[in-house]
């Protein structure tokens, strides 16, 4: 064999080596980027997966960090602490009523918090509630209106026109809107002074109809007033275990302003007789009544409230 067979041999050879070195490299090259890709894909399944829910486009540079902050994961968040916290406001709700009826027999926690719920009783009226309305907003104070359903509507199907646009405005206006019954009739719902709950129960919801009627029917309360007080008559305890059964709490009253009494008072009567039936009381649910003819009540109601903001008292009402 020559010389020059010898030579293109070897250059042969040493082409094939460097083509097989190259294929060698690529092939690694290759693998360690399929590796890559499979151990990343790894570690965002495995670590990634709770910040799913943020998209790119939602992904910020923080200005103390230059870290990126997850805006969609704070959002599920802030959503999550709205729904806690709309939860909680529904328990307060409840609890509202609960601690006012605890005051009201006298088992009222003792935390030192001086609290008053004002409490109206027996309207709308066209007449002295629109006052009552106007005084709470300039003084920024809620209050609880006690619905009487007459007062709405005289046959118990049709509102009346009136007093349904003054319910209305106590809604609109953010007061708490609860259940006095319909008929307010003594001898039909406390036949011989004994509470026929059957009675009570069909009166409170057809109180609740014409409500609803006015409001809208997503409207609710947990909180009726007995006509009279609970407390005045016969077969509590048979009434209160039916009423825990549907979840309804009602709520006297432990202090007044005596404007439903036999002598018609004066303001400064009414506000004498608001501040001695409260004293030394840190739970105050204070009866008054914003019906027809009861226009002294308005007149007291700024002074009456004045005294209880300087006794340091806090403004809550009764869902």
């Amino acid at each position: 064999m020559s010389n020059t067979d010898n030579r293109n041999k070897i250059s042969v050879s040493k082409n094939n080596k460097i083509k097989n070195k190259k294929l060698a490299i690529s092939i690694l090259v290759l693998s360690i980027l399929i590796i890559g890709i499979i151990v990343g894909q790894f570690i965002i399944n495995k670590y990634g997966k709770n910040d799913s829910t943020v998209s790119a486009s939602e992904e910020t540079k923080s200005p103390d960090t230059g870290k990126p902050s997850k805006k969609g994961k704070e959002k599920i968040e802030e959503k999550e602490l709205a729904y806690k916290n709309t939860s909680i406001k529904g328990q307060d709700k409840i609890d509202s009523a609960t601690m006012a009826k605890d005051a009201i027999n006298g088992k009222a926690v003792q935390d030192g918090k001086k609290v008053i719920y004002l409490t109206f009783d027996d309207g709308p009226s066209t007449t002295v509630t629109p006052q009552i309305l106007n005084i709470l907003k300039s003084e920024d104070v809620k209050a609880t209106f006690f619905i009487l359903g007459k007062s709405l509507s005289s046959d118990g199907v049709t509102i009346n026109e009136k007093p349904g646009e003054v319910l209305k405005q106590e809604y609109d206006d953010g007061h708490a809107i609860a259940n006095h019954t319909y008929s307010h009739d003594y001898k039909y719902l406390y036949p011989n002074r004994n509470i026929n709950i059957t009675r009570v129960l069909e009166d409170v919801e057809k109180n609740n109809v014409l409500i609803k009627k006015v409001i809208g029917e997503s409207f609710e309360t947990t909180v009726v007033r007995f006509p009279g007080g609970l407390m005045s008559w016969k077969g509590q305890d048979v009434a209160i275990e039916k009423l825990k059964e549907k979840n309804i709490v009602p709520v006297d009253w432990n202090a007044l302003n005596g404007d439903a009494e036999s002598k018609k008072r004066k303001p400064e009567e009414l506000l004498e007789k608001a501040i001695s039936t409260s004293k030394n009381k840190d739970k105050v649910v204070m009866l008054m009544h914003d019906t027809y003819g009861k226009e002294t009540t308005a007149e007291a109601l700024t002074k009456i409230i004045q005294h209880f903001k300087s006794e340091g008292y806090e403004f809550r009402t009764l869902n």
